[in-house]
């Protein structure tokens, strides 16, 4: 399954023309039906933003305690990329040069020999900030043998060492450059993972947390459980209005966690074990009800409840982390602003950002108006400001299921009937593959089903879901499928029929429910697939499994990020995703 928007699709289109949109690699057809390649392109442009911990500064690293520690209980973060970041092009040296050569946005330049891993070491342990790329590349390398590039960061809005995680965000632009010029197929979370561990060989020591910048803009939970981590989407059911800032004063990082590691793996005396349970159980429960939060619908509602849990967030730490580490905790610049008299009449609450101390801050703003009075009124503080709105998510209330189409990969069974009318038995249930899949789709919270059918698929589809079973027929049938005609029923009153005279792709098919979705976002299912969702809610988990008809294939396909990127399911083939 996979999610759209109109954008993706045109624009996707266009690269298709008369081929189909999904599984299939990229062809162009010409009139004789010739497909070709299409060119890889010679630029590949890049956004990473930067990220901002709403809930769970250090839990990254504390969790990752477990493994020596079992009691240490798992990390938990609500982590949020910015709306700042950096801008990058990159493209292919041709040739047989293996030379990366890299340009920052205020024109420093170094170029890496790839073969060289002596000078790569010795570049990673520098104290300059192409150590992030040496590391990067270094641990790309023992997995991949990629050729030269040119990358240049040509814009940065991104802060430098004010907790935004501009050194990760530097490590996934040149692990996302290499793995789209050369095709690496790494997913989000590949990126993820060599990133930091590029980092990591640096004189850096950044948590697993700050490789969320490849996520880009998107809310999501992160848990951390020892070296392994898992995240998930969060929607954001209302615009939250922020204001990050650059408290313009001095902190040490690496002194602060040097303080609080000293309380683990194992717990010394009282003030340890509360720092335990504030990075353990108090703040998975924070998290918990943060993300309850973000679903809130009412804007004015949600930022007065999010402004309070940040700001008893930061009273619970103030309490307890800070006499651990009182000489860089007891941050004045940072309480200076959140009790500011002039700004409690614009924000509901506020709280340290990153390894807290004075270097940043986040303050939730009641409205966009109130956004606006804080950043002059920050400003007036000698301190700088940076705009930050989560925006509110819409679910995705319409699916479109193309069943117009011969199928002819399982020709010539499908010669008399679609495979989305084959019968599939679960248990004592036998039922076409159709009615499981809507089945799914209405449970999953969908309010509409576009069936996109030619004459003969309409006449089944309204024969399935659309008219009474003769009386004679149900009284005839099983005792345990009593019942199931008024299922079939109500799901056919949240179908809706699409006329595809001729099929000829898939993009003809989406085109013609343009006029039905209206502009939203949308889900595309296949009438041959069995899905099911393996979260609550189907748009906040985009974690969907897909049993393949004709194939027999199972496939989980996961959080995808961008047009057009490859995503790799649990058996390793190759598929095309879009996110909103």
């Amino acid at each position: 399954m996979r999610v759209f928007g109109w954008n993706e699709i045109l624009n996707e289109c266009t690269i298709h023309d008369l081929g189909s949109i999904g599984a299939r690699p990229p062809y162009i057809y010409n009139r004789l039906h010739v497909p070709r390649t299409v060119p890889e392109p010679r630029v590949v442009e890049l956004f990473v933003t930067g990220r901002i911990c709403l809930f769970g500064e250090h839990s990254d690293w504390a969790g990752g305690y477990r493994r020596f520690n079992s009691e240490v209980a798992p990390g938990c973060a609500l982590v949020c990329g910015t709306d700042q970041g950096l801008y990058a092009r990159a493209r292919k040296i041709s040739g047989d040069s293996r030379i990366l050569r890299y340009t920052s946005s205020d024109d420093q330049c170094v170029e890496l020999d790839l073969d060289d891993l002596s000078g790569l070491r010795q570049m990673a342990q520098s104290p300059s900030v192409f150590a992030y790329i040496a590391g990067c590349v270094l641990e790309l390398g023992k997995h991949f043998r990629v050729g030269g590039a040119d990358i240049v960061n040509y814009k940065s809005d991104l802060p430098i060492k004010k907790g935004l995680s501009s050194s990760a965000a530097i490590c996934v632009l040149i692990v996302r450059a290499l793995n789209k010029l050369y095709d690496l197929k790494l997913t989000v979370h590949g990126e993820m993972d060599i990133a930091y561990r590029g980092e990591i060989q640096t004189p850096s020591r950044c948590g697993r947390m700050d490789q969320c910048v490849a996520f880009g803009r998107a809310v999501t939970k992160m848990s951390f459980d020892s070296d392994l981590l898992s995240t998930e989407s969060v929607r954001a059911a209302s615009t939250i209005y922020m204001v990050v800032v650059d408290l313009c004063a001095k902190k040490d990082t690496k002194e602060i966690l040097k303080c609080l590691n000293e309380a683990y793996p194992f717990p010394r005396h009282d003030a340890d074990k509360a720092l335990h349970a504030l990075l353990g159980e108090m703040n998975q429960q924070v998290c918990e009800e943060a993300q309850e939060i973000l679903g809130e619908r009412d804007e004015r509602c949600a930022a007065e409840r999010l402004g309070q849990a940040m700001s008893k967030a930061q009273a619970r730490w103030d309490q307890i982390a800070v006499p651990l580490c009182p000489h860089e905790l007891k941050a004045p610049s940072l309480h200076r602003l959140l009790e500011h008299p002039q700004l409690q009449a614009h924000i509901t609450g506020g709280k340290g950002v990153g390894s807290q101390g004075d270097g940043s801050a986040q303050l939730v703003c009641k409205s966009a108006a109130d956004q606006e009075e804080a950043v002059k009124i920050v400003k007036s503080l000698n301190m700088e400001p940076l705009k930050l709105t989560i925006p509110k998510q819409k679910a995705v209330r319409t699916a479109i299921v193309p069943i117009a189409g011969a199928c002819s990969g399982m020709w010539p069974a499908t010669k008399c009937v679609g495979p989305w009318l084959f019968p599939v038995r679960k248990q004592r249930m036998v039922k076409p593959a159709i009615a499981w899949l809507c089945e799914e789709l209405v449970e999953a919270g969908l309010e509409r089903i576009l069936l996109v059918v030619n004459q003969t698929t309409e006449m089944e589809m309204t024969r399935l879901f659309k008219q009474r079973e003769e009386v004679a027929v149900l009284d005839s049938a099983s005792q345990h499928v009593d019942g199931y005609d008024e299922v079939l029923l109500a799901i056919g009153e949240k179908i809706t029929f699409v006329r595809q005279e001729k099929p000829s792709s898939i993009r003809d098919a989406l085109l013609l429910c343009e006029r039905e979705v209206e502009g939203e976002a949308f889900l595309l299912a296949w009438g041959d697939h069995f899905c099911r969702s393996t979260s609550q809610d189907l748009m906040d988990g985009r974690d969907w499994i897909a049993v393949d008809i004709v194939r027999g294939r199972t496939r989980r396909f996961k959080r995808w990020g961008g047009p057009a990127q490859r995503i790799i399911d649990d058996h390793g083939a190759v598929h095309r995703g879009y996110r909103l």
